[in-house]
């Protein structure tokens, strides 16, 4: 294999392929793929359970491939500027470029596990911002992991659009993605959420589930992951039929109420939410002793008082991204916020807990 190519745009797909290599014990899996062929150049890595394949536009003057410790050769094309040179003979890279001359000795392409997922696809759709749409219900996925079907973000259809749920047990972030699918039913872990916000950020993409895996991909970028098995609970029940807001207030003010709430570090994230006609007020303990109060001056109709987590809360307020937020909150029913396709739940506290 002999190519020729900008390090900048090899730099980019390294990176993406170092993202999911893994430090463990099969050293093929701290190792990228690279294949040259057709004038385009496929950088894959691999942890078994997440793989990523970026494809660039390269002089290729002798197609063939390679598989190199991903780490090493990142730290040598990222120390080279304008354009690199590979040449690969008997597993052995050859990297020169500003002066610079490096080899590494590679392993077999047979080393690198492939899944080849020969399922057929059971749904597809494409959608704009899908890495967004997740960054909105992340936050609430479980980090519990004897609840293995929570800890991650579950695809579902409802009115033949696409909705992302995540739910720990306790808070719920619900969001429509507006993307058209027939059917649709699967858990995609928090490793591979992660990688999709990451990588996909701001770009539309066409996704595929199988039976095992869930393919993100655009022209140049390919993410597959294995999925969660087992069946999300519907968490939907959560949502009251009824949704009336009783709270308005500004978002950044909330969210800066919250933050000095969470100065005290108490190690429950109680806080007390008080409305009334002179606005809202957050309380809660200091740990070690003491309290902590903010007030948010902005009138309520309505006089409430809830005891909640303020983490949920601020989380919430943070994913529904609106300049007003509108909340339904008071005594023991759950707290719910929407804004557009996004809705945010989460339940009360005991006052005796």
């Amino acid at each position: 294999m002999k190519i020729k190519l900008t390090s900048s745009s090899l730099v980019e797909a390294l990176k993406r392929a170092k993202q999911v290599a893994s430090r463990g014990n099969l050293p093929a899996l701290a190792g990228a793929v690279i294949e040259a062929d057709n004038g385009n150049l496929s950088g894959t890595g691999s942890n078994l359970e997440q793989r990523i394949s970026s494809s660039i536009e390269v002089e290729v003057d002798k197609p063939g491939s390679c598989l190199v410790n991903c780490e090493r050769l990142l730290a040598i094309v990222g120390r080279i500027s304008g354009e690199v040179a590979i040449a690969v003979k008997d597993n052995h890279a050859t990297i020169t470029g500003s002066g610079i001359s490096a080899k590494l000795h590679g392993l077999p392409i047979a080393d690198f596990p492939i899944d080849g997922d020969k399922n057929e696809a059971k749904s597809s759709f494409i959608c704009e911002g899908f890495a967004d749409h997740l960054s909105r219900v992340s936050f609430a996925m479980s980090q519990d992991k004897s609840r293995y079907v929570l800890g991650g973000v579950h695809l579902r259809q409802s009115g033949g659009t696409v909705i992302l749920e995540a739910s720990d047990g306790r808070t719920l972030h619900m969001m429509d993605t507006g993307a058209e699918c027939k059917a649709v039913d699967a858990i995609i872990p928090a490793a591979a959420v992660d990688q999709i916000e990451s990588v996909f950020a701001g770009l539309t993409v066409n996704v595929t589930i199988t039976d095992r895996n869930v393919n993100v991909s655009t022209s140049q970028i390919t993410l597959v992951s294995k999925l969660i098995e087992g069946s999300f609970p519907n968490v939907a029940q959560m949502i009251p039929a009824t949704v009336k807001p009783n709270l308005i207030a500004k978002s950044e003010d909330l969210i800066s109420a919250l933050d000095v709430v969470a100065s005290g570090r108490q190690n429950l994230n109680r806080c007390t939410v008080t409305s009334t006609k002179d606005g809202i007020e957050f309380s809660a303990e200091i740990e070690g002793g003491g309290t902590i109060r903010k007030l948010v001056e902005t009138p309520q109709k309505e006089e409430t008082e809830t005891i909640c987590d303020w983490n949920y809360f601020r989380e919430a307020v943070k994913s529904a991204r609106c300049d007003e937020a509108q909340i339904m909150i008071g005594g023991i029913a759950p707290i719910v916020i929407r804004n557009g396709g996004f809705t945010g739940i989460f339940m009360p506290m005991r006052a005796n807990a």
